[in-house]
C-alpha cells in the first residue's frame, strides 16, 4: 500500500469525513460493500433472490442455484447457461445442488449450436463436464461415460500441467484447463 498509494486512492476517495457514506441505511458503503445505494436490501453478504437483480452485490445477477439460468434446447436436451464466473469445482457442484450435472455433449453439432446460444451471452470459457481427474488423458463426462466424438480445439488437450484436468469449451472447441480457472458454466439435466 505504501508503494502504491495511487491503487487505493479510488476507496478512499468515497470517504466523507473519513467514513464511508451510506445512503441507504443498510450499514454498507458504495466504498467496499455496496453496488446499489438507493436499495437497503442490495448489499454484500445480501440473499440472491432471482429477481434480475445482483442483490447481493457478487458482479452477477441471480448466482444463486436457487435461481435459473437461461436456457436452450438442443437435440431434445435442454442446456443451462449460468453466466457467473467460478471455478470449475464449483460449477460442478453449482449444477448439482440444481439437480443437475455439468453438460454433456452428444455431437459436434449439439456443441455447436450450445456454444453458439452460450456466446451470445459470454464469448469466453464455459466449464462442462468433460475431464480426466481420475485417470490423466482419459477424457470422461461426470458420468462416466467417454465421448462418443471429438472436439477438442488445435493442440488440445495440451496436457501442460499435470492438474490440468478440467475441460472448457470455447469457440465450439474443448480446452483442458486448470480446474481452479474461472468460467460460466453449463448445466444439463441428469440423463
Amino acid at each position: 500500500i505504501l508503494t502504491s498509494p495511487d491503487l487505493l486512492e479510488p476507496q478512499i476517495d468515497c470517504l466523507v469525513d473519513g467514513q464511508e457514506p451510506d445512503r441507504d441505511g443498510d450499514g454498507y458503503g458504495p466504498c467496499f460493500q455496496d453496488c446499489n445505494e438507493d436499495d437497503p436490501a442490495v448489499h454484500f453478504g445480501a440473499t440472491e433472490l432471482c429477481n434480475g437483480i445482483d442483490d447481493d452485490c457478487s458482479g452477477f445477477v441471480d448466482d444463486s442455484p436457487d435461481c435459473e439460468c437461461p436456457s436452450v434446447t438442443v437435440e431434445g436436451r435442454t442446456f443451462y447457461l449460468c453466466h457467473n464466473r467460478i471455478p470449475w469445482l464449483e460449477a460442478r457442484d453449482y449444477c448439482e445442488a440444481q439437480g443437475r450435472t455439468l453438460a454433456r455433449f452428444e455431437s459436434e453439432d449439439q456443441t455447436a449450436q450450445v456454444w453458439a446460444a452460450a456466446a451470445e451471452i459470454d464469448g469466453g470459457r464455459w466449464a462442462i463436464g468433460l475431464n480426466d481427474r481420475e485417470t490423466e488423458n482419459d477424457y470422461r463426462w461426470l458420468d462416466g461415460t467417454t465421448p462418443g466424438f471429438d472436439a477438442w480445439a488445435d493442440g488440445q488437450p495440451a496436457h501442460q500441467l499435470d492438474w490440468f484436468d478440467c475441460v472448457f469449451l470455447r469457440n465450439s472447441a474443448w480446452y483442458e484447463c486448470n480446474c481452479i480457472e474461472k468460467g460460466s458454466f453449463i448445466c444439463t439435466d441428469v440423463p
